[in-house]
């Protein structure tokens, strides 16, 4: 019940904090830090890592709390900053990740190997990317993401919403073929554009 409460008072929670409230950050924390922890376990396969990515995660939420009020969809908006945060950290830490993964401290030796298919995938998924023309691939970073909705897309960009609706269709369809070429494996499309 509690968590229907915030999701409905999430816009409020959200500007108490740009206006420096640390209850209200205490709250959203609470709320999202679960679900980013298991994220980051999941990536890292370490509970020390990943609790270590959940505090400098909402670090930076805090840091940036001035620009809370705007953020429409707070939701989207962490899982794009979790993702990204992620990805930079597994990339400084890979020898140590894959170390860990492989010692006995309870992580399976098959957490190193997802470890480095899922490097794999991401790597393919950005040359796909940069393989598109410039404005489908603006629609792609906006939508995918930053988490956008189609019309705040269209707003950003001065088309209409019909227009972004094209240029992701052309760019998803671009992006799961270039895929399905390196990979072979169109169910790792799904995982690796959803």
């Amino acid at each position: 019940m509690a968590a229907n409460i915030y999701i409905e008072h999430e816009a409020v929670y959200l500007r108490r904090i740009a206006n420096g409230d640390h209850l209200a950050f205490e709250v959203v924390f609470r709320y999202y830090r679960d679900k980013v922890f298991n994220i980051a376990y999941k990536l890292t396969g370490s509970r020390e890592m990943a609790d270590d990515i959940v505090q400098d995660i909402f670090l930076q939420v805090w840091l940036k709390r001035s620009i809370m009020a705007d953020v429409q969809h707070f939701k989207a908006y962490l899982f794009t900053l979790s993702r990204n945060y992620i990805a930079r950290y597994i990339k400084r830490n890979a020898r140590l990740i894959f170390t860990q993964a492989s010692e006995n401290d309870g992580v399976p030796e098959e957490a190193a190997d997802r470890l480095l298919q899922e490097k794999e995938y991401a790597g393919i998924l950005q040359q796909a990317i940069a393989r598109l023309p410039a404005q489908q691939a603006e629609v792609y970073r906006l939508s995918k993401q930053e988490g956008l909705k189609r019309e705040e897309v269209a707003g950003i960009m001065g088309i209409s919403p019909e227009t972004v609706k094209a240029h992701l269709a052309l760019a998803m369809r671009s992006i799961r073929a270039y895929c399905m070429v390196r990979l072979g494996i169109p169910v790792l499309v799904y995982l690796l554009i959803s």
